[in-house]
């Protein structure tokens, strides 16, 4: 393994030469006290920007020594590889003691350098500058002082990345598309939609990487996610993160966006303070909000069909209620249209056992799904659901006079009802399928659901078009009354909540 020259013949050592002062400004800004002797913000982000900006600094001052001494330069070409083979050793190291050993050698190569340039060096100078420190001391030091940034980055990579990518298997004859062989799928919620799609995707092979919170992601991490449907159970060792910033995003990334509506902008505004505004967002979400609030950050958003019986009440676990498919994910660029991206990603959920198509209106099936979202509060609010069909239907006689006011385009109910029954719910072993992801929500104890997002959709088309929606507003309103405290919430008889939508 020739580590040191994989690492630095490829660097374009003019570039980096021309661009060390400023890298050592953002080093120098990195350190410098805060105001009020209030220290610099710790976080992984900044720790990591750190990191490639005082690697930028050791290689610049490696490629001026190796540029500016020519005779040096071929000195060291012909020295014995000694130094090369002790940093081969060192990452033979396990990573606790390596990390323990690069802390304390980056530390006193820094202390070294910054110490000579503290005293020979003009404050606008860069402090490796040929002109004041020898020349072999010093790219020595860089070396060394690079060699254990590249190590450390490269461990911190694989840490958050997970396993490699694995290659699909395509029939005779077929060929991946060059979206498909490298997309990394970066599922954002993995609840019980996006648990669901992480399990399916990482079982088929593909690279998957997780962003969960709370005591669910320290169960995915420490005991690893455990997936049941109808026909198999297992428990899959899946990279799992808390926080966006704790990725090293990759051109070839796919963000699936699967958090609740509700919590839509705080995600995208995390992901968009770490991730390049190009990366593609594909919105697996209940709701037709989403894509327009994703495109305020991101230049590549998909809408996705979601229809997938999903549970997830305890950490670490999801439950997928069907089977061949296990859900509908349909989905196509926003607002209208599909792209390689689009038919890469319905080609991935196809080969990981979901039904997925690339449909290039795929907002006006969203749309036909909102209808069915409309009666995700009843379960909420009902002892009963005898007079659901009923209740179902003023809702969504509202709904439709919205989309007709607006010129809305909504799949017609019966290429929605055949579209959608492509799905087949089956029973899963001593574990019940749940209730909506509404009531799911509110079993977890979370007073903030998606209940404005779905009804509240209609009242507000309403608003804008002089529709009016009492139905709807009525569901909102007792939604939002019973999340707040569930345990004082009396449900009703579905004859009661019947009159009530009736004489508003």
């Amino acid at each position: 393994m020739h580590l040191l020259q994989d690492v630095i013949a490829p660097i374009d050592w003019p570039s980096l030469h021309s661009e060390r002062c400023q890298m050592s400004n953002i080093y120098r800004a990195f350190k410098a006290p805060q105001p009020g002797g209030a220290r610099t913000p710790t976080s992984r982000t900044v720790r990591w920007a750190k990191i490639r900006a005082r690697l930028a600094i050791a290689f610049a001052a490696l490629s001026w020594d190796t540029h500016a001494d020519p005779a040096w330069r071929t000195q060291a070409r012909a020295d014995p590889p000694r130094f090369r083979a002790g940093i081969e050793a060192a990452l033979a190291l396990t990573p606790i003691i390596w990390f323990g050993f690069s802390r304390l050698l980056r530390i006193a190569c820094a202390d070294i350098c910054y110490r000579r340039a503290s005293v020979t060096n003009a404050p606008d100078e860069h402090p490796f500058d040929h002109k004041r420190v020898g020349t072999r001391p010093r790219a020595t030091l860089a070396l060394i002082y690079s060699a254990i940034e590249a190590i450390d980055t490269t461990c911190f990579f694989a840490q958050t990345t997970g396993k490699p990518k694995a290659i699909r298997h395509h029939s005779k004859g077929e060929q991946p598309t060059r979206e498909e062989s490298t997309m990394r799928m970066i599922i954002y919620g993995a609840g019980a939609i996006g648990g669901t799609l992480g399990s399916r995707l990482h079982q088929a092979g593909f690279d998957v990487l997780l962003i969960a919170r709370g005591a669910h992601a320290e169960a995915i991490r420490t005991e690893g996610l455990r997936y049941c449907n109808p026909e198999t159970e297992m428990t899959q060792q899946i990279p799992c993160v808390n926080h966006p910033d704790q990725i090293l995003f990759r051109p070839d990334d796919a963000v699936l966006l699967t958090v609740k509506s509700q919590d839509s902008l705080q995600a995208l505004t995390d992901l968009a303070r770490v991730a390049p505004s190009s990366i593609r967002v594909f919105c697996a979400q209940n709701g037709v909000h989403n894509e327009a609030l994703a495109l305020r950050f991101f230049t590549k958003v998909y809408g996705m069909l979601v229809l997938c019986p999903g549970t997830h009440l305890t950490p670490g676990e999801v439950i997928n209620s069907a089977v061949n498919p296990s859900g509908l994910f349909d989905t196509g660029c926003y607002p209208q249209g599909i792209d390689d991206a689009a038919e890469a990603m319905a080609a991935a959920l196809t080969q990981a056992g979901f039904s997925a198509t690339a449909d290039p209106n795929v907002m006006a099936i969203k749309y036909a799904k909102l209808l069915q979202n409309l009666g995700n509060p009843l379960q909420l609010l009902l002892a009963d659901f005898d007079r659901i069909r009923e209740i179902m239907r003023v809702l969504t006689k509202e709904a439709l006079s919205c989309f007709a006011a607006a010129n809305i385009d909504c799949v017609d109910a019966k290429t929605s009802r055949a579209r959608f029954g492509v799905l087949q719910p089956g029973e899963v072993a001593n574990a019940p399928r749940g209730g909506s992801s509404t009531w799911q929500s509110v079993v977890r104890g979370q007073q903030h659901i998606e209940t404005p997002f779905l009804n509240g959709e209609i009242c507000q088309l309403g608003r804008l078009f002089q529709i009016p929606t009492p139905a709807n507003q009525l569901l909102l309103t007792l939604s939002l009354t019973v999340a707040a405290a569930p345990d004082t919430f009396q449900p009703q008889s579905s004859e009661d909540l019947l009159q009530a939508l009736s004489m508003n």
